[in-house]
């Protein structure tokens, strides 16, 4: 009666087919309670679960107005989704950004040729 229960621990963690194996191991005395118990052990200790990146956000303000937030992961990852009601004022940013790119891959290229 054990077994049965340690098959339907198993059930919840991986496909009915290998339950079935299984179960039809215990019948013909191929495997024990034991065996079923390490596997089932041994597949909740192997499974590797995605860590979550936290997330911060910064308010970014136009004068009195905020108009967006910076958004900023733990992996280098970095969103910025702006939205202007002057076109003339959003191509100035988007300058601006353009440059400080430059800036960095210049400066990234620069570092690794004297290298």
């Amino acid at each position: 009666m054990s077994i049965l229960y340690e098959l339907m621990q198993r059930e919840r963690i991986v496909r009915s087919e290998i339950v079935i194996d299984d179960a039809e191991a215990a019948l013909s005395d191929r495997a024990t309670r034991g065996d079923v118990v390490r596997q089932r052990q041994g597949y909740k200790t192997n499974k590797i679960r995605k860590q979550t990146e936290t997330l911060r956000k910064y308010p970014v303000a136009l004068g009195d107005h905020q108009i967006s937030h910076i958004k900023k992961w733990d992996k280098r990852r970095i969103a910025l989704d702006l939205k202007f009601d002057d076109p003339f004022i959003g191509r100035r940013v988007m300058n601006l950004i353009k440059v400080i790119v430059d800036k960095e891959t210049n400066l990234k290229q620069d570092s690794s040729s004297e290298s």
